[in-house]
Formats: C-alpha cells, structure tokens, sequence
C-alpha cells in the first residue's frame, strides 16, 4: 500500500482541490473552497479556515465567511512551513478560534505486523463490557442511546480492539467518522481507564487495531491537537511520523 498517496489524497479533499498534495510544488498556495462552508463528518462545525504546513510548502483554504480578512492574511503569511509566524497571526486576528493540530502519516508497517500484542478484536457479545468501559472513561456523556449500534459497526469493521485485566476492558479503539474517503483511509481513536494508564496497554490496542486495518487494505491515519504529547507519542511508538502541522480556523 502506498501510504503516502493514499494520504496525500485524503487531506488533499480536506483542502479542497483533489490532489493538490499529490503535485510536487514549493510556496504558499491559497484555495478557496465550498469546503469550507460546510461541517464536515466527524466533526461539529465547520473550518473556515484550514492551513497544512509542511516544511517546504503551505496550503491555505479559506471560505468566502473570511474575505474581507484574506488581504491582511495574504500580506502576512508569504512564506511556507512557516507553522508559528502562522499560528501568530491566526490567533491575532481570530483568537480563541484558532486551533493547531499535528497530522500523521503510517511508515512502519512491518514493524507492526511483527509487533506482539495481547489486545484482541472484540465480540459483539461484549458489548455490557464495552458500555462499561465507555461510561467510566467518558463520565460527562449522559445519552448513550446510540452506543449500541455504534459499538456493532465498529465490531462488523473489526475496528473496536481491547485489552483486557482479567475480565475488565481497560483500554480500547474507536474509529472516529472519516469525511473523506471512507473506505480507504480510517483515524485510529484510543482510550484507557485511568488507573491503567502508562503501562503500555494502548500501544497493544493501537498495533492490533493497525494489523487489522492492513489485513483489510484501510490506509491508517492519526491526528492530534499540538497540546497531547502524550498522543504524539504513542503515534510515534506505533509507526507514525508527523506528516503536517494543521491549523484550523472555526467562526
């Protein structure tokens, strides 16, 4: 699998002009996009602005809700891979609704595939141990009257991965909705119950998980907010290696 293109087309679509990343170009490009207007699967409002930085290019896609800010953006950011001149003048002239986000790209899958890992695909007999596990590590969440369905599609995906301490689920995978490429590409959700935290459990999930989205042909993907170092980690432990800095801008 080409991991690579297969990426590059995923947050090509997220910029809003198919294969814009596949191209080899250096320099700030600026796309306006319909994109932008609308809120995307997985998500709860829509971006109305959304900057991929890498080292030597820089990728902005705008909406039409921001143009009579764009001249001011444009004579400030000039120059590529520039991440924090970047993420400075977003926040300047949009604040708190600016968020900075690291996107991953899988490098090592061999190094997977001969992982050992004690994690397992659940069943969907299991479902009373997943409700549980999903009610105490997720205590503000009253309404879980979709749980059920959701826990099945993820368990008929083979993407609903756990360990167990004796017969206690203690950290499992979730697949978070994928606005694009649904059937190709898939982000790999994670959580483990507190007390069990930092004794390797979900890098465990997180490999069987990865085994499995490789059997099945799924391109793996990992996106973290700049702030969890924690989830930098382990997406490194596991076969990642950052692919861009995304900042979003949500009004």
């Amino acid at each position: 699998m080409d991991f690579l293109e297969k990426t590059n087309r995923y947050y090509s679509l997220w910029l809003g002009e198919k294969d814009i990343l596949s191209s080899s170009f250096s320099g700030v490009k600026w796309v306006y996009s319909p994109e932008r207007n609308q809120i995307q699967a997985g998500y709860s409002q829509q971006f109305d602005i959304y900057i991929l930085c890498q080292p030597e290019r820089t990728v902005i896609s705008y909406s039409g809700n921001i143009s009579d800010t764009m001249d001011t953006i444009k004579k400030q950011i000039q120059t590529a891979g520039a991440v924090d001149k970047i993420e400075k003048v977003m926040t300047s002239l949009f604040g708190n609704h600016c968020s900075h986000f690291i996107k991953y790209i899988f490098d090592k899958p061999d190094k997977v595939r001969q992982a050992t890992s004690y994690a397992r695909n659940l069943l969907p007999a299991e479902y009373p141990q997943f409700k549980n596990f999903f009610t105490a590590n997720n205590p503000g969440c009253k309404e879980i009257d979709w749980l059920e369905t959701y826990f099945m599609d993820l368990v008929e995906r083979h993407l609903c991965c756990g360990l167990f301490n004796h017969d206690l689920l203690v950290s499992c995978s979730d697949a978070p909705d994928m606005p694009y490429l649904p059937d190709e590409v898939q982000e790999i959700g994670i959580g483990t119950l507190e007390p069990y935290r930092k004794r390797g459990y979900a890098a465990q999930v997180c490999i069987t998980c990865l085994k499995q989205m490789l059997q099945n042909g799924i391109c793996p993907q990992w996106s973290t907010s700049v702030h969890n170092v924690a989830s930098q980690r382990l997406a490194e432990k596991i076969g990642f290696v950052k692919y861009a800095d995304v900042i979003t801008v949500s009004l």
